[in-house]
């Protein structure tokens, strides 16, 4: 006969709670931060962390934070449960706390057991609404000296509110008999843990975290708090759009050293530019698509405002940074856009993980230009009457992706837009400065070519990835041949090789850091498109002696339609024979592309000044020459838009746009065919240049040298008769 097993419960031993303490968390740092992380669970509004006499081992640490604090059942059936999974249910069911609609932040229930890895002794205070005061004192050392865990024993007391009066609530945990003294340097970097899990900002769920150290005040001399953290921000941008328009300011503010000039701008009452992929998603099949974002898209949604901050975290921008290591861990924890309506947070936008607006999948296409989550703190408010389109979802995680939330969505990233396309404008002149961007140098991407295929071999992606690889190299060698020819300024080279090395290194980091393959291959698509991009510009045709006008003649057939489909009257003196005609010695197709550019600037800028709803009557482009130029004739295009809003140099500088669909290389292509004309183009102002007073937007010309051009650009350049 078979005997009867033997049965036995699992009985864990006291020093399991040693264990918990000492090997589950790392260091000092992270035990202070996992109690932080606790009173945030606990819906505080702030926390404190007190530091007495850290650099010795009688010294204290205390925590006190204004949270919902401990009911009995509470202390006992979780906080004094190791591995209580109460939080870890409530992120699962997405039970958000009452006060602030926050998800818990722990989930193993092992998170009080960090006051173990500070200090043997431990006296905890903590009242909940409408209970007692409570309190527990634990020594650690007396409880681990009994053998099994169910031996141990805690005594809970009620006191006369010893720490939070009647109607307060909260809990304080005081940690002494400290097992390790404590550095400078180690509570500058605790300084930099509990800031970073700070609220961005003021608003009515902010979670604010401070550190004191009374008798060491020197040691956290010159750290940041959130808002020093937000001032380092280089850029900011402030706008509201609503029925009115869009309302904006903008600022760009280097940090002090860098040598470069700050600049702002602001506007109020201007049409907010749509970007062309979200014209195609709202008006699919319509033409011409809208370039502006209708003001009926803030209906069911009321006015939309926001404030972004904006950093840098460019290795040749970090020196310039106070703090940079602490602004990078913060950002790492509040990077992304949140969303408050009547100051509350709806969550979880903005939250690690949550990329609502796409921000990191735009960074992919446009590596130079687009702003990520982990570089940007961001906050859209909205009016809670106003926006009873916009509904929360039943587990309180966002708002229903209904056709009101899919306008939000544009407002917000149109208005990102305008932002990134003024950024990289000041980014451009930043980097001229401290990145030796535009210094004469010939650049090279084979370097960081060879290294990105090894990469890929190394860690076998596979033939398509391969290929991929191999079809940027292929693309990068044809440029090379291209531009790298007398003619092309060395200057806009060494620029242009200085972005095609930062897309392949991009690629390459990705792959370091384990991207998806599908990820991998979309990087790897935008760099080919890039490249082949810049290969078509400067496709040789055969020179031939060409008149202006026919020139002018085949580029208004060509763009007949958009004139059209965009209402534009169209005014052409030099076809008219109402402004004199001249001849040049030019390859017809990059001359054609030059004008083209011009034209489809003005196109665009008449589209954001005059929206759909305009009069045709508003919108005008001429094309006529001039021969109020000294160095020689020229071609006159000009409108009745907005006008320039860059600088001359920056308007023809590569990568810069104030489009927000715009690759920045239209006007740098127009310059680079000047400069092997011979010629340049010139921004005159209205007394410069003889047009009706209606043509008070953009003037641009092109002008021709007399004569041959020197020596070097005969066999490719322009002349004009």
């Amino acid at each position: 006969m078979a005997k009867e097993p033997i049965r036995k419960a699992f009985r864990p031993r006291a020093r399991l709670l040693s264990l918990l303490g000492e090997q589950l968390i790392d260091n000092a740092r992270l035990a202070v931060f996992e109690l932080v992380k606790n009173s945030y669970d606990a819906d505080a509004n702030s926390v404190t962390v007190r530091l007495k006499h850290p650099d010795d081992t009688t010294g204290s640490i205390t925590v006190i934070d204004d949270g919902s604090g401990m009911t009995p059942e509470i202390l006992t059936g979780v906080w004094l449960e190791p591995g209580a999974d109460f939080r870890s249910q409530q992120r699962e069911a997405r039970v958000r706390s009452p006060r602030f609609g926050r998800l818990p932040l722990g989930e193993k229930g092992v998170g009080r057991f960090a006051s173990h890895k500070l200090g043997e002794h431990i006296a905890l205070w903590t009242r909940a609404a409408g209970e007692s005061e409570l309190h527990v004192r634990i020594n650690w050392s007396e409880q681990i000296e009994r053998r099994y865990m169910d031996e141990t024993e805690i005594a809970i007391f009620e006191t006369e509110s010893e720490h939070f009066k009647a109607g307060e609530t909260g809990t304080r945990i005081e940690i002494t008999d400290l097992k390790t003294s404590w550095t400078r340097g180690e509570v500058r970097r605790l300084w930099r843990n509990v800031t970073s899990i700070s609220s961005p900002f003021a608003t009515a769920d902010d979670f604010d975290v401070s550190l004191k150290a009374p008798d060491r005040k020197p040691w956290l001399a010159g750290l940041l708090d959130v808002g020093d953290i937000l001032e380092s921000a280089i850029w900011r941008f402030e706008f509201t759009f609503n029925e009115d328009g869009f309302e904006w300011d903008y600022s760009f503010r280097p940090p002090p050293g860098m040598r470069v000039k700050g600049a702002s701008a602001s506007a109020k009452g201007e049409s907010l530019a749509l970007p062309r992929r979200l014209a195609e998603e709202f008006f699919y099949g319509q033409k011409p698509l809208p370039r502006t974002v209708p003001v009926e898209f803030t209906q069911g949604i009321g006015p939309v405002s926001g404030t972004f901050y904006v950093f840098d975290q460019d290795k040749i921008v970090a020196p310039f940074i106070r703090e940079s290591k602490q602004v990078n861990d913060f950002l790492e924890e509040n990077g992304g856009i949140r969303v408050y309506r009547d100051d509350i947070r709806v969550y979880s936008y903005g939250e690690p993980g949550d990329d609502w607006l796409g921000l990191d999948l735009r960074r992919v296409n446009e590596p130079t230009k687009a702003i990520s989550n982990n570089n940007i703190v961001g906050l859209v408010s909205l009016d809670m009457e106003s926006s009873s389109d916009l509904h929360e979802k039943t587990s309180r995680d966002g708002f229903d992706r209904n056709d009101a939330f899919h306008r939000l969505r544009a407002i917000v990233l149109a208005a990102l837009g305008q932002l990134e396309a003024r950024r990289t404008v000041d980014k451009a002149r930043m980097r001229r400065v401290v990145g030796g961007v535009a210094r004469e140098s010939r650049i090279s991407p084979d370097h960081a070519l060879a290294e990105l295929r090894q990469e890929v071999e190394r860690r076998r992606l596979g033939p398509d990835m391969l290929k991929l690889v191999d079809k940027v190299g292929s693309r990068v060698k044809e440029m090379q041949e291209t531009f790298l020819r007398p003619g092309a300024s060395q200057m806009h080279v060494a620029t242009l090789f200085h972005e095609v090395d930062h897309g392949v290194r991009a690629l390459y980091s990705a792959i370091r850091k384990g991207e998806p393959i599908d990820r991998l291959e979309q990087r790897s698509h935008a760099l080919i498109e890039l490249l082949d991009s810049f290969s078509t510009f400067f496709r040789k045709s055969p020179e031939a002696l060409l008149k202006m006008s026919d020139i002018v003649r085949m580029v208004c057939q060509l763009n007949a339609d958009r004139f059209d489909r965009h209402r534009i009257i169209l005014s052409t003196p030099i076809l008219t024979g109402e402004a004199p005609d001249f001849t040049i010695r030019a390859p017809r197709n990059i001359v054609m592309g030059a004008i083209t550019n011009m034209i489809d600037n003005s196109i665009y800028w008449l589209d954001q000044k005059w929206p759909r709803e305009s009069p045709r009557k508003q919108r005008a482009i001429i094309i006529t020459t001039s021969k109020d130029f000294d160095e020689g004739p020229a071609l006159l295009v000009a409108d009745n838009g907005p006008g320039y809003q860059l600088a001359p140099e920056d308007v023809m500088q590569p990568f810069i746009t104030l489009k927000v669909d715009g690759m920045g290389i239209g006007m740098y292509y127009t310059r680079l065919v000047m400069e092997a004309c011979g010629g340049h183009i010139a921004f005159p102002s209205r007394e410069d240049v003889d047009l009706p007073r209606v043509y008070d937007g953009a003037r641009t010309a092109l002008v021709f040298g007399r004569g041959n051009g020197p020596d070097d650009r005969r066999s490719e350049g322009c002349s004009s008769r």
